[in-house]
This record gives C-alpha cells, sequence and structure tokens, in this order.
C-alpha cells in the first residue's frame, strides 16, 4: 500500500518487548517503494506500547495498545485505556477506571488548519502510547456555569488524582489533564536525552516528553526543558479576559482569595510570545529523532521542580485539523475494511534508518538499507547502499551506538567500537551491497548474536566532491533476532 509523503523519521520509541519496532520492508515492492518515497519508518506506527505478551493492569483489563491498523490516511490504535503500570487509588473519586475497549484514529499526515483552530474538546483530545487517553486542562465546570472562568482541572482536581497523576472519568475511561509521570518513568525520559515520543494529538501531530533540543533547528543543541509560553496573570479581581476583553458584572468570576486561588481559571494565565520554547498551542516546529527534518510537535510542559506547567500537554486549541472521528462520549471509530495490521510484536522486524546524510558529488544523499532479514539462524542479511558516486572503494562498517559526529563530507552515525567489514567497490549505477556473513565476523567483539542491536553504515570514496574526499551514508539499526 503507497505511503503518504511526510518527514523522515528516525526510530522508534518502545514496545512492551524491549525490542525496537519497524515497519516491514522486505518484499521487494515495498522496499523500492519506501526508497522512492524517502520513508524509512514511521513513528505513528511504530511509537506504540504494544501488549505483546498478554499483560494485564488494572481490573484485569488487557494493558496498553492491543493492536495498530492503519490505511494511507489514518492509523487506528485498538486500546483498553489501561496501562501496565498500576494506577489508583482515586481519592474523593467514586470512579473507577475499567477497560474502554476504544479505537482512537490517528491522521498519518497532518495538515495546519488554515481558517479558525478547533478548540479542543472535553473529553479525550488524542491519546499517549499506551493507549491512555489525553484530556485537555478543563474540568467540565465554570463560574455560575456561564462557561466564561473555566476551572483548570490540575488544580480544581488535584485531590483525585493518584501517583501517576491521572484518573477516571465517570464511564471509567482513565486519563491525564497533565504530565503522564508513570509512563515518563516507563520509558526513561529522565532528561539524559531527547524525550521520546509519548502521545499523538488528533491532528495527527506527536506529543513528547519535557525535553528537547535548545535550538529547535539543531539537534546537536543541548537538551533542555522544555518550557510552555503561558504565565499566571497579575491580577486580584477577575473582571477581565487575557484577550484584553472587558466583562460586564455579570460576567465577572470570583476574586483571587484562598478559596478562588489564582491558577482555579485557565482564564487566570495569558500567553506570552517568546516567554519560553513553544507557541499558544504548546507546540512548535523542530527537528527531532523521530524526524530529522521537522515537524510541529506538542511537548509535555513542567516546572524547574517538576509539577506541571500550564497548558500541560496541548494548548486551548489545536494547530492542526483534527479527526473530529474520535470527538465525544459516542466516538465510535471503527478499523475500515482493507486496513493492514502492523505487527510491532515480531521478533525479526525490519531494519531503521537513522542519523543524517549529506548530500555527494552524485547529487543525492547517500542511503543505507538491507534485504534479507535480521535472522541470525538465517544468516541472509544483505548491506545495500545507494545514492552514492559510481566506482568508488568504500567499506561497510558497524558500531553498537548511535551518534552523529561530522566525518569527512557527512557524518559518522555508528560509534563506540567498529567494526569494519571487506572493502567493496560501488557499481557504475552509483550502489553497492555486501552480504553480511554472520558466521564470520571481523573481529571478536563484533560478534552479532541473538537479541543484539548494531548500527551500520557505509563509507565511500567521493574525490569528485572536492572536499575532503570521502563521505557516508545514513545509518541503519538492525535488531537482531532467532
Amino acid at each position: 500500500m503507497p505511503l503518504p509523503q511526510r518527514e523522515i523519521p528516525l526510530v522508534a520509541v518502545l514496545h512492551d518487548s524491549g525490542h525496537r519496532p519497524q515497519r516491514t520492508m522486505n518484499k521487494a515492492l515495498s522496499f523500492l517503494l519506501l526508497l522512492f518515497l524517502g520513508v524509512t519508518s514511521d513513528p505513528e506506527l511504530t511509537a506504540w506500547i504494544l501488549n505483546c505478551d498478554g499483560a494485564t493492569g488494572y481490573g484485569g483489563a488487557q494493558a496498553d495498545v492491543q493492536s495498530v491498523d492503519f490505511d494511507d490516511d489514518s492509523v487506528f490504535i485498538s486500546a483498553s485505556g489501561i496501562p501496565s503500570y498500576d494506577i489508583g487509588p482515586w481519592n474523593a473519586n467514586p470512579n473507577q477506571a475499567s477497560d474502554q475497549a476504544k479505537i482512537f484514529k490517528i491522521p498519518r499526515a497532518p495538515q495546519p488548519a488554515t481558517g479558525a483552530h478547533t478548540t479542543t474538546p472535553l473529553g479525550a483530545i488524542g491519546s499517549f502510547t499506551n493507549g491512555v487517553a489525553v484530556y485537555n486542562a478543563l474540568d467540565a465546570f465554570s463560574w455560575n456555569n456561564l462557561w466564561v472562568w473555566k476551572q483548570d482541572a490540575v488544580l480544581a482536581e488535584a485531590i483525585s488524582f493518584d501517583t501517576c497523576l491521572g484518573h477516571p472519568q465517570n464511564a471509567g475511561q482513565y486519563h491525564h489533564h497533565q504530565a503522564p509521570v508513570c509512563l515518563l518513568d516507563q520509558v526513561g525520559d529522565d532528561g539524559a536525552a531527547h524525550s521520546p515520543i509519548v502521545g499523538y494529538a488528533f491532528d495527527g501531530y506527536p506529543i513528547y516528553g519535557p525535553y528537547g533540543y535548545d535550538d529547535g533547528a539543531d539537534s546537536h543543541s543541548s537538551i533542555t526543558r522544555i518550557e510552555s509560553s503561558y504565565r499566571l496573570r497579575s491580577i486580584t479581581v477577575r473582571h477581565e479576559l487575557p484577550d484584553g476583553t472587558v466583562l460586564s458584572p455579570y460576567y465577572w468570576g470570583p476574586n483571587v482569595s484562598a478559596w478562588y486561588p489564582l491558577g482555579l481559571y485557565i482564564e487566570d494565565y495569558e500567553f506570552v510570545a517568546g516567554l519560553g520554547h513553544l507557541d499558544e498551542y504548546n507546540g512548535r516546529f523542530a527537528v527531532t529523532p523521530e524526524y530529522p527534518n521537522g515537524t510541529y510537535a506538542y511537548f509535555v510542559t513542567q516546572n524547574a521542580d517538576g509539577s506541571s506547567a500550564y497548558p500541560y500537554m496541548i494548548g486551548p486549541q489545536y494547530y492542526g485539523e483534527p479527526d473530529t472521528d474520535n470527538f465525544g462520549p459516542s466516538a465510535n471509530v471503527q478499523v475500515p475494511p482493507g486496513a493492514e495490521h502492523f505487527d510491532g510484536c515480531d521478533p525479526c522486524q525490519d531494519p531503521v534508518s537513522f542519523c543524517s546524510s549529506t548530500t555527494n558529488s552524485s547529487g543525492s544523499a547517500g542511503a543505507i538499507g538491507a534485504t534479507g532479514t535480521p535472522s541470525v539462524s538465517a544468516n541472509d542479511l544483505v548491506l545495500t547502499a545507494w545514492a552514492v558516486p559510481s566506482n568508488q572503494p568504500g567499506v561497510f562498517f558497524y558500531a553498537p551506538n548511535q551518534t552523529q559526529v561530522p566525518f569527512g563530507d557527512g557524518y559518522r552515525c555508528a560509534g563506540g567500537g567498529i567494526h569494519r567489514l571487506s572493502i567493496t567497490s560501488t557499481t557504475i549505477w552509483g550502489d553497492a551491497r555486501f552480504p553480511l556473513d554472520i558466521s564470520s565476523p571481523p573481529s571478536a567483539a563484533g560478534q552479532i548474536t541473538d537479541g543484539s542491536s548494531w548500527n551500520f553504515q557505509f563509507w565511500f570514496r567521493d574525490p569528485a566532491a572536492q572536499n575532503t574526499g570521502h563521505n557516508l551514508t545514513d545509518g541503519l539499526n538492525v535488531s537482531f533476532c532467532p
């Protein structure tokens, strides 16, 4: 099935078995199609935490995501809404979390809003990667029920949250209005690296954890806590809205006091462009590990002390055009006939590209891929490189770690102890291939085993470029299976 062209993503995030799932590409037609489109993996398919072993969560429900299906336009996430980590209890909340058996529909080619931006509704506005619902900041109550001064659930309902900062609503849908701290812990999002994708909004844009590149355009810039551009207003009375609208007395809110503290209503906040890293939708356009060419992305926002920072995940409005089939308690999304199933639990997943390459004298950026399978017992993986200068010597090599450091006219993407394979040459068509013999590694330290993960790259001479005279392709991560 043809895939819509999109920014080239980098790596998948996680699923329960600990392997990194990837889009299967071992059929020749699919492989050539993906190369033509420049698509190497699809985070909207691979980012989900799949239940591969029948694990159960709260109330005995099947935990995390049960199934991922897709067509050209959408990804369909089937989930119970119950995570695999412990949740509850919920003080002062009579509701109990229950299996929702929901299917969420995520656009695969998200588009910015072309007119007025859609206000995020009550109920689910996106899905976390474990299938738990994302809610906005509201709790469905407002001062005098006028829907002018709307309560912030994070403050108004604080007593009812569990230690994961979530709670169930009256139909049993467990959800988060703010940082899903147990999910962040589960995926190891501790600020040591760029946060992984932790969810998708219903407009199709990814939601990242609280850490990203300080310079959104530079993946080599330092990792920092991504800050919201909202702040509490300096007010003592609630007579005027953040946009400057002066209200008649009938629409006034309660004066700021111990009973009605600043921050109880979302109108207590104002957006200040440039105050933090993000826009009024709580996102920005940036390069990320999964989208090295850039994407619009939302971020979970926290204060320096780890507390939640308004608007928490997605702002009062979506940046893009949401799929409204997901909206409301009666939403009943179904997987359409003809949709394909993504088998992220298959232990033998095909390789996935990562890192960046630069244009060489062929006029294109060199790329690396593979045919065959990453099965150790089959031992039939063939490394391939293309879009490289013709009739030049080169060498495939591999290493345990991923990096991106300048080398020659490009970037070295594999590091931490390099193992070089035999020298080969590119053809007159500007490609190269090398059958990988797992039984005969270049050194004992480079022995490939079941369950090991290695990063491959191709180095080649490029005298016609008249710079350093050599360059490299992008990288290829291979997780080997039995």
